[in-house]
């Protein structure tokens, strides 16, 4: 009983529909409680449920790694073998393929918590996966990701001019960190607690940067 149990825990539907209940489960939680980081969390949710239903064919002759489009795609588009290999999922691939399935999720996360500071280690990121040997790409691919990903939740950005939004206060000179204020802030309260601040408007996604890094 415990192993069709687990059987069952483990399979592909379970997980794909488990995945689905629990982003909208988080979803409405966002809107019922008006926490907007939630949002995000939804749809890291919905990829890392839908991406790994997508299977990756590797080819025994040539190392040649490509996704199978339609019925009957039982050799390697290159070399013309058949596949002797079972399917791998996504995240085993590396390479160029796995490029074209991190950079849409990769976009989608600048969109929702955008950072200027994560720009550098995404491009970095593309000439890493297109130029560097196959033997050493993987693993500078990993670090890249992951110092992605830790930039884009630091609360600390660059402010490039006027971005995030207008500068209030008396601008004190040289390199500094500013707070960014979202939604309608009471001018004279916040120059009064923080002497200058940048106000970002009323629209926001829940994960802004609290502090900006001002040049000048």
């Amino acid at each position: 009983m415990a192993y069709g149990l687990t059987k069952t825990l483990i399979a592909p539907k379970f997980r794909i529909v488990a995945g689905i209940a629990l982003a909208v489960l988080v979803f409405f939680c966002g809107i019922h409680w008006d926490m907007d980081p939630l949002g995000l969390l939804c749809v890291v949710i919905l990829f890392l449920t839908i991406i790994p239903m997508i299977t990756v064919r590797r080819c025994a002759a040539c190392g040649r790694d490509s996704i199978p489009i339609g019925r009957g795609r039982n050799s390697c588009p290159k070399c013309k073998a058949p596949y002797t290999v079972p399917p791998v999922s996504i995240f085993s691939v590396h390479g160029r393929i796995r490029l074209a399935f991190e950079l849409p999720f990769a976009l989608e996360l600048l969109f929702f918590s955008f950072r200027f500071i994560s720009l550098p280690i995404l491009l970095l990121h593309i000439v890493f996966g297109a130029f560097l040997p196959a033997q050493r790409r993987s693993r500078w691919l990993n670090c890249t990701a992951i110092a992605f990903l830790v930039t884009i939740f630091l609360p600390v950005d660059f402010e490039i001019g006027h971005f995030h939004g207008h500068h209030w206060g008396t601008p004190r000179s040289g390199p500094r960190l500013v707070r960014l204020v979202m939604g309608m802030p009471m001018i004279s309260r916040c120059i009064e607690r923080y002497g200058e601040f940048i106000s970002g408007g009323c629209v926001t996604t829940g994960n802004e940067p609290v502090w900006l890094f001002v040049l000048k």
